[in-house]
């Protein structure tokens, strides 16, 4: 099912349950809806990573995987180890379906994650913390279990009412490392966001 692009407009305070139903809902032509308009957010991030450390016998978490754009891109990269969770199990069909990662699950990423600390050597979260109501805690969950870097986007309109300035303030006072990009396209072909809405990179690692 295709999505309106103006379904999206509030996606960012629907509750996760609901999310779960979207994003099942629209697994089978969201790789199609989000390419015609321009969406590259996952090759972005996943060079930025792979500028951050060497890909080879890196594993690498793919927080919110969705159908595996992100995945695909972080192979693309050189990265051949991957894992990925996320919230919608049709979603999660569809990655798996794709062959490139060694474990894929279920998970809520407004909870605490079901990993050990540093149980992987990096991570990357490509458009999901759009859904995330606190990014701090979410960004602290993935620094937790992460070794080395974590690289995630945020929407420009979003920077200011989740407060990013100030939770990238706290994370530094705690000793971790946090490099903030400029605005890039988000949805450049996106008949609503185009130029009004764009992306940041924010990279978080332990000092």
């Amino acid at each position: 099912m295709s999505r309106d692009p103006q379904d999206l407009s509030q996606a960012f305070a629907t509750p996760t349950s609901e999310l779960v139903g979207i994003y099942d809902d629209w697994s089978s032509s969201y790789d199609d809806d989000v390419r015609s308009w321009g969406y590259a957010v996952p090759e972005r991030l996943a060079a930025t990573l792979a500028r951050r450390c060497q890909p080879g016998g890196v594993t690498v978490l793919d927080a919110g995987c969705g159908t595996g754009l992100s995945g695909e891109a972080l192979r693309g990269a050189g990265f051949e180890s991957l894992v990925g969770i996320d919230v919608s199990p049709a979603s999660l069909e569809l990655a798996s379906a794709r062959g490139i990662y060694a474990d894929l699950a279920v998970v809520d990423l407004t909870a605490p994650l079901p990993l050990t600390d540093d149980a992987v050597d990096a991570a990357m979260s490509a458009g999901v913390f759009t859904y995330l109501p606190d990014p701090e805690a979410s960004l602290r969950e993935l620094a937790r279990v992460t070794r080395g870097p974590v690289v995630i986007s945020q929407r420009t309109d979003l920077w200011e009412t989740r407060s990013m300035d100030e939770v990238v303030g706290r994370l530094r006072a705690d000793g971790m490392t946090i490099d903030v990009g400029e605005p890039l396209p988000y949805l450049p072909g996106h008949p609503e966001y185009a130029d009004d809405i764009r992306v940041i990179e924010v990279v978080v690692s332990a000092s």
